[in-house]
């Protein structure tokens, strides 16, 4: 298993940066691991997700780490130095885990490596969007206000 830090200044440069990314894997799973509750809803969404209802986040990771795919899960707002974010790595071989935080201490939680993500401006993240999403040049005006909701703009 691959674990992965990023730190992340602006959410459409991680999310555009993973859209790149997103193809080599058979299920990308986004957890919120802000708190504990958003972190369990999330992990229940998955195993939902994966067709079995479980009741905890424990239930949950192992039935991750069982899936016979490659997938990526992203742990995402690990800014919490107090919180032992290691709890919420399913075991196994398949899986690839990417960790955001803001916190560049979080870093410890890295096996491959860090990288630093610096900002970009609101035009940029749409461009890098758009372009990530593989929509041709000449579609773009299309498709512009659709991108800048998923940016956040």
């Amino acid at each position: 298993m691959q674990i992965r830090f990023e730190k992340r200044a602006l959410a459409c440069t991680f999310a555009t940066s993973l859209l790149l990314t997103v193809g080599s894997f058979w299920g990308v799973f986004w957890v919120d691991v802000s708190n504990e509750s958003t972190a369990a809803a999330d992990f229940l969404r998955i195993a939902d997700e994966l067709g079995s209802p479980v009741q905890n986040i424990d239930d949950a990771r192992h039935l991750l780490s069982n899936v016979n795919h490659n997938w990526l899960l992203i742990l995402d707002n690990a800014d919490n130095l107090d919180t032992d974010y290691a709890r919420y790595f399913p075991s196994g071989t398949r899986g690839t885990i990417l960790v955001t935080s803001r916190m560049p201490e979080c870093s410890d939680y890295n096996t491959v490596g860090f990288e630093q993500l610096d900002s970009l401006n609101s035009a940029d993240c749409v461009n890098l969007l758009l372009k990530a999403a593989k929509i041709p040049a000449e579609a773009w005006a299309k498709h512009e206000s659709a991108a800048k909701n998923v940016v956040g703009i």
